[in-house]
């Protein structure tokens, strides 16, 4: 699914890591050294929004031009980027 959002140009790339920024899979143009950055992020965000029995947050950093949405699952973070509509 997450393919072919990126086949489709929906997405500009996928990455997926661990908790320490350890990148898993990247597919699409984004930087690897970014994971790290990201995980940080992303466990923050579960630091600040942490409630029993709640799902894991999905974390989105939103410019003008892109954005970046992140989620977990299995213990791995996913990262799509894309483009935002103009």
């Amino acid at each position: 699914m997450l393919i072919s959002s990126l086949a489709q140009g929906k997405s500009t790339a996928i990455q997926c890591f661990d908790s320490t920024g350890l990148p898993l899979v990247t597919v699409g143009k984004c930087s690897v050294e970014a994971s790290k950055v990201l995980s940080s992020i992303y466990r923050h965000a579960q630091l600040v929004t942490d409630a029993e029995g709640e799902r894991p947050p999905v974390v989105v950093l939103e410019r003008e031009k892109s954005r970046i949405l992140m989620a977990q699952s299995g213990g791995c973070i996913t990262a799509v980027y894309s483009n935002n509509s103009l």
